[in-house]
């Protein structure tokens, strides 16, 4: 026996039909944005990750040439200094140099240089897909001169991650 939908009329069927139809639709696209903000904000860490890349090695390039120029360069006066002031070409996200205060004016997704705290600051426009990083919405590296016997390189590039609770350090060079 043929199943029917004699107790439901003609208008009434076209709108079960037309709400699930709706339904469906909604359900794939909450899938397909779901989707796409996850590749906004691997996109996101990727140029991030390529920005930190290229400070490393532009930190690198400067202290070879130092020596060069210099024979023996005097690193520890770039202790706290602008990693980005190192390169030929700032990135467009480079907002330039601020104070604290006038730091929380920058939008978010820009690379700034802290006055106060001598950091280069880079804040997220989304929430980081990392465990490491959840709950952090800005990261912050600090150019530190670092003596060592053997050490030819003494800076670094150095990712200072802020909590709550503590402040951890994480070499980046």
């Amino acid at each position: 026996m043929r199943a029917t939908w004699d107790f439901v009329s003609y208008r009434g069927k076209r709108y079960l039909e037309n709400l699930l139809g709706l339904g469906i639709i909604v359900v794939l696209a909450l899938i397909f944005f779901g989707y796409v903000n996850r590749l906004v904000i691997s996109a996101e860490q990727a140029t991030v990750q390529q920005t930190l890349s290229i400070l490393r090695q532009s930190v690198q390039m400067y202290m070879f040439s130092k020596m060069l120029e210099e024979e023996q360069g005097d690193f520890a006066k770039y202790d706290g200094g602008n990693p980005f002031a190192m390169l030929a070409q700032v990135p467009r996200d480079y907002a330039g140099e601020y104070s604290a205060q006038d730091g929380v004016q920058v939008p978010a997704g820009r690379w700034y240089f802290d006055l106060d705290s001598r950091q280069a600051v880079y804040r997220f426009m989304n929430q980081p897909l990392r465990n490491e990083e959840a709950g952090s919405r800005e990261i912050r590296l600090s150019l530190q001169y670092v003596r060592r016997p053997g050490n030819p390189l003494p800076l670094r590039l150095v990712q200072v991650e802020t909590d709550k609770t503590m402040v951890k350090q994480k070499g980046t060079n």
